[in-house]
């Protein structure tokens, strides 16, 4: 298949002596450049008395090198601006090893700039001073980066790769981490870190990339000049690298015969990169029972691995194409069902003793808390989607999570996604290519530099034919693609009809088309105190009776909903009776090149156009005085739900599935906001939906328009409450308590989250709140809108017919009490007659000194 043409502005070669250069010219940001050197060398490639020198080198790079003494290269490039750690800075994973350079061009010689840069990531290649006081120092560094990670997301990792990788027979994958082996990095020499040096850090392994604005610099031109006279000559290390006593069978193509090219000093007898088996499990699929005592929650994941290929055609945009569909479309649904029903404890509690909810059904009531689904490349060959979700922490739940992802992948795989599904997917990404199309002046050159280092790595296979161009096929093949093409490959990717776990009765060899297809379930769960208590074994038997279940059940497809297409029929029914609009008043803001307009109803509206930060898009913050500062502890335990509750209740007359739907289908969003001294609103949309945006605007700020539903709330508390459940166990915790007491006293409003006061509140309190903070008052409110906004001629009706209309609804009497207004003498006045379950708590001496709630306020109204 024909490869896609190469970016035509961008600089791609090779040197003599086998090192790829990469140089493009981007003005986003000016005066600066991204600078790459990427070795294709890591962790993999070390001996057993070499584990953790890829990443030990990497370290000492920055210690100093042949031209730059210890500590001298770090003040020099500070010099220039350069911050160590955010603009100079490396990494180091299995298979290759990254050092980044930021260089501002603003002041001084660019060129003298650019050279020393370049002088820089030179001796990074061929270099590095390893001295033993480099080394010594360097030991405690490293075992510190060590101790740091080594906390439970470390040893579930560790205990993944081996089921995963080592038991499928890819043991170097398992193995070697680029952190390595505290032995070899506690005792290695500076001889034996100089030799893996020698053997490996070559220029036919090593790319460079130089992006950014280089028009300072005499164009793309000149700067190919200075990185072939930076990087010409051979590697001080290249003439003498050792040749292999056992030469691989696998030797990776070089990128230089995928260009046609052939170089001139190629060396037979050079070390061999290791051949790294993918894991394969003929056997069965894989199950992961990950239990830990500091882990915080119970989470489920159903991981489909395949052989990742790639290739520098159109077609493979077009599979890519296919992919974010069916990803996007897993994802809705499977968020669809963590939003449905009641939560997994609810359940159970009301089918305690019934087995049924474990084994004789496939149809549990949101047998999540949430979900989501990923798609990535685990190694560079080797593709995982994974559909994972978050549980309760009682046995019937994992059960009921495990078998609800399990049934979610049989229902797509036999029946697909429904016609409106695919339509909105299809919208979601039509106006994400459309956007990144109309903001392709923005691309940054970090952006472009990181695919640059994504072609050299995967050695030329991936497409890079430009930014634009790739869009435009992006959008050519989204229209392309129909559902029943979705649908076929969805079948191919969730199919668990086949799936068995290792030693399951009636298992066969897997007759994949591939060794390496296989499927992992992984469980990871607390072990401690108010977690149900369950063995491997039990997890085990009880996870294949499930799978068994799935297999043997038939399952229905997922209902045909009609798409809401628009909000306008949902705005108040009052607005025809309401008087004729008024003149706009507007005035200049000539210190911020913005302008200021008052509307009909005293509302003050600011805006700026400003389609370079982001054309075709528009967003925008609303803000008024008054926030958590002046609220009771349950007042702001409340208020701190109200913007997740608000989402998944819906708006106006929309439930919280179908507003869902209509805002993916806008990619238009408006969200409620608390700070501890103001509160506020903000959202975007794209510019041809401005109107759609004011409208959701408009709802939001408009009395009773904005529901709380008991089970969105029922959801939201659920999940805030697993994810508390251990957090005073946490060490973290405790300090960060400690530090927050010495900081602000034990003020109630700064405390940490409850429990005990999240299942306290109710959805009457979420609407009184939001009232006092939103809708009584909508004209305290200042909007801020930026981006590509309209002409004043279409946008200041658009404001006016929105925004005007606020507080003018005869409702101002019967709310008086309200941020910045009435006689309460607070911005709150409580959370009606139940009384304050915090004022009669014990919270230390603050209480008794008069500063408890209500004492800055009218009694019992928490205002401060």
């Amino acid at each position: 298949m024909t490869s896609l043409p190469l970016d035509p502005s961008l600089n791609l070669g090779l040197l003599e002596n086998g090192l790829t250069f990469y140089v493009k010219e981007n003005q986003k940001p000016l005066n600066a450049l991204e600078i790459r050197l990427v070795v294709r060398i890591g962790s993999l490639v070390e001996e057993e008395h070499e584990r953790g020198l890829a990443h030990f080198l990497e370290h000492l790079a920055f210690k100093g090198t042949r031209s730059f003494d210890r500590g001298d290269l770090i003040k020099r490039l500070e010099a220039c601006g350069v911050q160590y750690g955010q603009h100079l800075n490396a990494s180091t994973s299995q298979d290759h090893t990254i050092f980044k350079l930021s260089v501002p061009l603003g002041e001084g010689d660019p060129l003298e700039r650019l050279n020393l840069a370049l002088s820089v990531i030179r001796e990074f290649s061929d270099g590095i001073r390893v001295s033993d006081e480099d080394v010594e120092t360097e030991r405690g560094v490293i075992e510190e980066e060590r101790r740091l990670k080594a906390g439970p997301g470390r040893r579930i990792l560790e205990l993944w790769w081996a089921k995963v990788f080592r038991d499928g027979g890819a043991r170097l994958h398992a193995e070697r981490f680029p952190i390595g082996l505290s032995k070899v990095v506690l005792n290695c020499t500076p001889e034996t870190i100089r030799g893996f040096y020698a053997k490996w850090y070559r220029p036919d392994l090593t790319g460079v990339m130089v992006v950014g604005d280089l028009a300072k610099l005499g164009g793309a031109e000149s700067v190919v000049d200075a990185v072939r006279s930076a990087f010409s000559s051979n590697f001080s290390s290249s003439s003498s690298c050792p040749t292999s006593s056992s030469p691989s069978s696998f030797l990776a193509e070089n990128l230089e015969n995928k260009l046609e090219n052939k170089l001139e000093n190629e060396r037979p007898g050079r070390l061999l990169l290791p051949h790294c088996p993918l894991p394969s499990h003929r056997d069965g699929d894989v199950f992961v029972w990950a239990a830990d005592p500091e882990l915080a929650h119970v989470s489920v994941t159903l991981e489909f691995f395949e052989p990742l290929r790639i290739e520098p055609t159109a077609q493979e945009i077009r599979r890519d194409v296919a992919r974010r569909l069916l990803t996007t479309l897993m994802d809705q649904r499977v968020m669809t069902l963590a939003r449905s029903g009641e939560p997994p404890s609810v359940v159970a509690d009301k089918a305690a003793g019934d087995e049924t909810v474990v084994t004789g059904s496939v149809a549990w009531p949101r047998p999540f808390l949430s979900a989501g689904v990923s798609c990535r490349p685990i190694i560079e060959l080797l593709r995982c989607t994974g559909v994972s979700c978050r549980v309760g922490v009682l046995e019937s739940d994992l059960w009921a999570g495990i078998a609800g992802l399990l049934t979610a992948c049989k229902r797509v795989a036999a029946h697909g996604f429904t016609a409106n599904e695919f339509r909105l997917a299809q919208t979601k990404w039509r106006r994400a290519f459309e956007s990144q199309l109309a903001d392709k002046a923005n691309l940054s050159s970090s952006s472009i530099v990181d695919e640059c280092v994504t072609h050299f790595l995967h050695e030329g296979t991936t497409p890079l034919a430009g930014h634009a161009a790739e869009l435009n096929l992006c959008l050519q093949f989204l229209d392309e693609l129909q559902l029943g093409d979705v649908n076929k490959f969805a079948a191919s990717t969730f199919d668990v009809s086949s799936m068995r776990f290792k030693g399951q009765i009636g298992q066969q060899v897997h007759e994949a088309a591939d060794d390496n297809v296989f499927k992992v379930l992984c469980i990871q769960r607390p072990v401690r105190a108010g977690v149900d208590v369950i063995d491997e074994e039990t997890a085990v038997a009880k996870s294949k009776a499930i799978l068994e279940t799935v297999h043997a059940a038939a399952v229905e497809p997922w209902p045909t909903t009609e798409p809401v297409s628009s909000l306008v029929t949902f705005l108040p029914q009052a607005r025809a009776e309401q008087p004729g609009l008024t003149a706009v008043k507007t005035a200049p803001l000539p210190a911020c090149g913005a302008s200021e307009h008052t509307l009909s109803n005293g509302v003050r509206v600011c805006t700026k156009r400003c389609p370079e930060f982001r054309q075709g898009q528009v967003s925008f913050q609303a803000f008024a005085l008054g926030g958590s500062s002046e609220l009771t502890e349950a007042e702001e335990t409340a208020f701190c739900l109200i913007d997740d509750v608000a989402e998944k209740s819906g708006l106006g007359d929309l439930d919280g599935e179908a507003y869902a739907h209509l805002q993916a289908q806008w990619q238009a969003r408006v969200n409620t906001q608390r700070h501890t001294y103001h509160r506020g609103l903000g959202g975007s949309a794209p510019t041809e939906k401005l109107r759609e945006l004011l409208a959701m605007l408009e709802l939001k700020l408009t009395p009773g328009r904005q529901p709380f539903s008991p089970g969105a709330l029922a959801q939201c508390v659920e999940l805030q409450v697993e994810g508390l459940r251990f957090r005073d166990e946490q060490p973290e915790f405790e300090l960060m308590e400690r530090a927050r007491v010495m900081a602000f006293s034990d003020v109630p409003v700064m405390r940490p989250t409850r429990p005990d006061l999240l299942r306290a509140v109710t959805v009457d309190d979420l609407a009184r709140l939001y009232a006092a903070a939103f809708t009584r008052r909508p004209e305290h409110f200042t909007f801020v809108f930026v981006g590509d906004l309209p002409e004043d001629a279409t946008l200041l009706p658009l404001l006016e017919e929105h925004l005007g209309r606020l507080g003018r609804r005869g409702e101002d009497e019967q709310q008086e009490s309200t941020y910045g207004g009435g006689d309460t003498g607070g911005l709150f006045s409580g959370l009606g007659n139940k009384g304050d379950p915090v004022a009669a708590a014990p919270h230390g001496p603050e209480v008794a000194a008069g500063l408890g709630p209500g004492a800055w306020g009218a009694p019992g109204g928490g205002g401060r």
